[in-house]
């Protein structure tokens, strides 16, 4: 319910930037101050399991926008960030071309309460800029904690054994782009590109629209 006023208000107000969230004058996702002062990054995290790119670093503006895109309904925002994941994710990864995207699933609990799934709104932004479609074959379980309330420390073991393969489509030998909204440690990931190793993935490389650590940012020409 909560979503659908929020999309009603959007509707009726006019276009807004992306980051600020101030009035736009023109048809830009961005006003002119945060073009400038967030220019699209390209950053390449290495994981565990896989690696992890992503466009933007997850703090100040950015940080605030991605928020409201997770918890509060802005769900216009994935065409945004899903075309810059696209464009920072061919930077830096131009020999790889995915066979599927696969977004990192929510549990039928907290999908039922968002109304979303944040990831899969990226995915499905992302498919556009590749020929590759968007499949679901992961589930996740319901009893855990949330991440972004645990220490480094807690978050690997937090998401062991959470999330399992729902076997409706088959992965085996596929060139997998598996999709977040955030990558902090990487644990999630990593546990998601493990389940799909051990159901035959040839190659799963990670996508996020920010970072929460800025290890190999490379600023975009």
């Amino acid at each position: 319910m909560k979503s659908f006023f929020n999309d009603l208000l959007r509707l009726i107000f006019p276009q807004r930037c992306v980051l600020c969230n101030q009035i736009l004058l023109s048809d830009s996702p961005l006003c002119e101050d945060c073009r400038k002062g967030n220019p699209r990054l390209s950053i390449l995290r290495e994981t565990a399991c896989s690696s992890c790119v992503a466009p933007y670093a997850y703090e100040g503006a950015v940080r605030e926008s991605i928020i409201r895109f997770k918890f509060n309904g802005y769900r216009e925002y994935a065409s945004f960030y899903g075309c810059a994941m696209a464009e920072a994710f061919r930077e830096q990864k131009p020999d790889f071309l995915p066979d599927m995207l696969v977004a990192v699933p929510l549990s039928k609990k907290r999908l039922k309460k968002r109304g979303y799934n944040q990831a899969e709104l990226l995915a499905n932004a992302m498919a556009k800029h590749f020929s590759a479609p968007v499949i679901s074959c992961l589930g996740k379980r319901d009893s855990h904690s949330q991440q972004h309330f645990l220490d480094k420390a807690k978050r690997r073991e937090n998401v062991k054994g959470i999330y399992c393969f729902t076997g409706k489509v088959p992965v085996k030998e596929k060139r997998i782009l598996l999709v977040d909204d955030i990558v902090t440690t990487g644990a999630t990931l990593d546990e998601c590109a493990s389940v799909l190793y051990r159901h035959g993935a040839k190659a799963v490389v990670c996508a996020a629209a920010a970072s929460a650590e800025l290890d190999g940012v490379q600023e975009a020409p």
